[in-house]
């Protein structure tokens, strides 16, 4: 489920979240790394935890409908 998703981030972004959330480290380290500029890097970690809560909630949905838990959009 998580293989599929994962890789549509790309791959400097899946390499800033695994780098900082994975290997707990900091953004200076991870640009250097990666040759990017620090604000490219927190650019990334911003935009993968949206990505994260847009495809968090779109399961958290089909979980709860599917369970009864929610009506259906009219």
């Amino acid at each position: 489920m998580w293989g599929r998703r994962w890789r549509r981030f790309r791959d400097q972004q899946r390499a800033a979240v695994a780098l900082y959330y994975l290997l707990d480290q900091p953004t200076a380290t991870i640009a250097t790394s990666l040759g990017i500029t620090e604000a490219t890097v927190r650019s990334h970690l911003r935009n993968a935890r949206q990505r994260l809560l847009e495809v968090l909630g779109q399961e958290v949905d089909r979980t709860c409908r599917h369970e009864g838990v929610m009506e259906e959009d009219p």
